[in-house]
C-alpha cells in the first residue's frame, strides 16, 4: 500500500502512426503482380519517480528495509520506425481438372530506433515532475543511442490441385538477416503440404450424413531469429567511469561489453502437422482436428558456463527442444423458427522438452528458468511436504534424522510446533535441494474457448468463455506468502487456515514474522503450487438493428445500438485471489477491471 500511495509513479504514454498501402496490376489472363507497403511510426515516452517510504515491523520498530532505497526520476524518449515493402507475381491457370498456381515475391523490412535516458538521483517530491528537479550532486546519467536491423527475403510458391480432390503446394524462402555475421547471413526454409478431399470420391457419395472431410499433411522448416539483439556479433565498447588512482577518484574507463560470436546463425524450426476437417448433416455440424510435432534445432540460447569465465557469454545456437501438442474445434449451427445460432467451441494442448542445452543439468528449487535437460522449459521443483509439526518432541525428532548437514534452521530461526515438515527424499539425513521433486512446469495446459452466437428477428447476441483446465502457478514476490519480507502485509487467502495452538488440523503452517521460519514454512514447498484453472466471460455483447431507416428524407442504411461487456465474470482455483490472467508475480499487478458499454453504429 505504502508503494502504491506514496511510492512515486511509473507513467508510459505510446503514441503510433501507421500506414498499409497496396495494389495489383493485372498484366496477362491469369497473370498479375502485387506490390505492398506497410509503415508505422511508434513514440514512446516513460517518466518514472521513486520515493523513499520508511516502513515499520509489526512490532512498530522502523524496519532494516524501506520502500526505495533511495528517491530518483528518471525519463526516457524512444522513436521505433518500421518499414516493410514487398513485390508478389501471382499466377492461375485452370484447364479441364487441372488447376495449377504459383507466386514469386521479395521483400525487405527495415526496423530503426532511437533512445534518449536521463536519470538523477535526489529527488524531492514538491509536484513538479521534471528531470530537473533531481539532484546534481548524486548520481547522473545521461545516456542515448540508435540501432537499426533489417530482413531481406525471396519467396517462391508453387500449387497443383486436381477436381478439388488431390491438392499438393510446395513452398520456398530464403532469409538473410543483418543480426547475423558474415557467412552467416543467408540460409534456405521451406516447406510442403498437401490435402485430400475424401467427400471428392465416388465411394463417399452413398455417406448421407457425411458432407465433407478433407484430411490434411505438412512439413515445413522456418527460421528464427528471436532473442538475438541487432551486433550480437560485433564487439561493443562501453564508456563510463571507474574509482582508481593513487588519489582515489572517478576516471574516464572504457571497457567490453560482453563476449561475441561470429558462428551464430538462424534457428531452424521444424513442424509436421497432421490434420483433418469434417462437417455433417448438410454443414450444420462443423470440426477440425490438428496435431503437431515441432522441433527446434539450434536453438538459440544462453549456455551456462562456470563463474570463472570473466564475462557475459553470447546466445548460441546450443539447444534442441521438441514440442508436440493438438488443436480441436467443434460447433453446430441451426434454427429453430425465427431463431437462428451458432454453437463452436475449441481446446488445445502442447508439451515440450528440452533434449539439448550445454550445462543445463544443475536444478534449483523454484522455477527454474535456465531450464533443465529432459523436462518441460521452466520446469518447477518444489519439496515436498507431510503433516504439520504437532508438539516439541516431533520437532526434535525431526531434528535428530534430518539435521547432518546442520542445514536445518537453528537458534532463533529454530522450528518450532506449527511449522512445515520437508521430507528427506533421498533419505540422506539432510533436507537440501536434492530432496526436490519435479512438479510440472509454468506453461497453460488445455486452453479451450467457447462461442455462442444467435440472432431473432433485428436482435443479435454474442458471447465468448476462455478458460483453461491445468496450469502451474508459484506464487512469487512480497505478497507470495505471509512476512514474505518483515514489512510485508498478507491476502486474505490465509486467515483463519493456519496454525495455532487451537487449531492443529489447519491446511498451512502458523504465522511468524522471522523471515527465516516463514521462508521454510512456505518457499518452495509442493503445497505453494496452485492450479491456476479458469473459466471467464471475456464478451457480452447484445444488438438491436433497424435497416432502411430515414430520418425526413435522408435515408440510414443501418442503425444499430448494442450493449457489450468484457470480463463480466469468471469460475477460478486460483486460491489467494489474483487474476488468473495474470500470471506469477505478487508485486507489480494491477486491480482487475470490467467493462461495461453502450454503443451506436450507424452507416449511410
Amino acid at each position: 500500500m505504502a508503494a502504491t500511495v506514496d511510492g512515486g509513479r511509473d507513467q508510459t504514454t505510446r503514441d503510433q502512426i501507421m500506414m498499409n498501402l497496396s495494389a495489383t496490376f493485372k498484366l496477362y489472363k491469369g497473370l498479375s503482380f502485387q506490390t505492398k507497403v506497410a509503415y508505422s511510426k511508434d513514440f514512446y515516452t516513460n517518466l518514472r519517480y521513486d520515493i523513499t517510504v520508511p516502513q515499520y515491523s509489526w512490532y512498530g520498530d522502523l524496519a532494516p528495509e524501506s520502500v526505495n532505497s533511495a528517491s530518483s526520476i528518471r525519463q526516457e524518449d524512444k522513436q521505433i520506425t518500421y518499414q516493410n515493402y514487398g513485390g508478389f507475381l501471382n499466377y492461375e491457370k485452370q484447364f479441364g481438372d487441372h488447376s495449377i498456381g504459383g507466386l514469386l515475391g521479395i521483400t525487405a523490412e527495415k526496423t530503426e530506433d532511437t533512445r534518449l535516458y536521463g536519470y538523477r538521483k535526489g529527488f524531492i517530491d514538491n509536484g513538479v515532475y521534471d528531470l530537473n528537479m533531481g539532484s546534481i550532486e548524486e548520481k547522473v546519467e545521461a545516456t542515448g543511442g540508435r540501432g537499426h536491423n533489417g530482413l531481406y527475403s525471396y519467396l517462391a510458391r508453387v500449387n497443383y490441385g486436381y477436381k478439388n480432390k488431390y491438392l499438393i503446394e510446395g513452398s520456398w524462402r530464403r532469409d538473410g538477416s543483418s543480426k547475423f555475421g558474415e557467412g552467416n547471413k543467408w540460409s534456405n526454409f521451406g516447406g510442403v503440404q498437401a490435402g485430400w478431399v475424401v467427400t471428392e470420391e465416388g465411394f463417399m457419395k452413398k455417406l448421407k450424413p457425411l458432407s465433407y472431410l478433407k484430411l490434411r499433411y505438412s512439413y515445413g522448416e522456418m527460421g528464427s531469429q528471436s532473442g538475438i539483439s541487432n551486433y550480437s556479433y560485433v564487439s561493443n565498447i562501453n564508456n563510463g567511469s571507474a574509482l582508481f588512482g593513487s588519489t582515489a577518484a572517478l576516471q574516464t574507463a572504457s571497457s567490453i561489453a560482453g563476449i561475441t560470436s561470429n558462428d551464430i546463425s538462424w534457428e531452424r524450426v521444424a513442424m509436421n502437422t497432421f490434420g483433418v476437417d469434417f462437417s455433417f448433416f448438410n454443414k450444420k455440424l462443423f470440426g477440425s482436428f490438428d496435431g503437431y510435432k515441432k522441433r527446434n534445432n539450434g536453438m538459440l540460447t544462453n549456455v551456462i558456463y562456470p563463474d570463472v569465465l570473466g564475462g557475459t557469454a553470447p546466445k548460441t545456437n546450443a539447444g534442441e527442444l521438441e514440442t508436440k501438442g493438438w488443436e480441436a474445434t467443434l460447433g453446430y449451427r441451426g434454427q429453430i423458427g425465427k431463431f437462428k445460432y451458432s454453437i463452436a467451441a475449441n481446446m488445445g494442448d502442447s508439451r515440450n522438452i528440452l533434449l539439448k542445452k550445454e550445462n543445463a543439468t544443475a536444478i534449483t528449487n523454484g522455477v527454474n528458468t535456465n531450464g533443465v535437460l529432459g523436462y518441460p522449459l521452466n520446469p518447477i521443483f518444489l519439496y515436498e511436504t507431510t503433516n504439520l509439526f504437532k508438539d516439541q518432541a516431533e520437532v526434535d525428532a525431526y531434528y535428530a534424522a534430518n539435521n547432518n548437514n546442520g542445514a536445518l534452521p537453528a537458534g532463533v530461526n529454530a522450528l518450532r510446533p506449527g511449522d512445515t515438515q520437508r521430507v528427506d527424499l533421498n533419505k540422506d539425513g539432510q533436507i537440501d535441494v536434492k530432496d526436490v521433486k519435479f512438479m510440472g512446469d509454468t506453461q497453460a495446459h488445455y486452453v479451450y474457448g467457447l462461442n455462442l452466437s444467435g440472432t431473432y428477428g433485428k436482435f443479435d447476441t454474442s458471447i465468448f468463455f476462455q478458460g483453461m483446465l491445468q496450469q502451474n502457478v508459484l506464487r512469487t514476490g512480497f505478497l507470495s506468502y505471509p512476512f514474505n519480507t518483515l514489512y510485508g502485509s498478507q491476502t486474505t487467502a490465509f486467515i483463519g487456515k493456519t496454525w495455532t495452538e487451537t487449531n492443529t488440523d489447519a491446511e498451512y503452517p502458523r504465522m511468524t514474522a522471522n523471515t527465516t521460519r516463514a521462508a521454510w514454512n512456505w518457499a518452495s514447498n509442493d503445497f505453494a503450487l496452485q492450479n491456476n484453472q479458469y473459466v471467464r466471460l471475456k464478451s457480452l455483447i447484445v444488438g438491436y438493428t433497424l435497416d432502411d431507416l430515414k430520418i425526413g428524407n435522408f435515408p440510414i442504411d443501418k442503425f444499430r445500438i448494442y450493449f457489450s461487456g468484457n470480463d463480466l465474470f469468471e469460475f477460478s482455483k486460483v486460491k489467494d485471489g489474483y487474476d488468473p490472467e495474470y500470471g506469477d508475480s505478487s508485486n507489480t499487478i494491477y486491480p482487475f477491471t470490467r467493462t461495461l458499454a453502450i454503443g451506436l453504429n450507424v452507416s449511410f
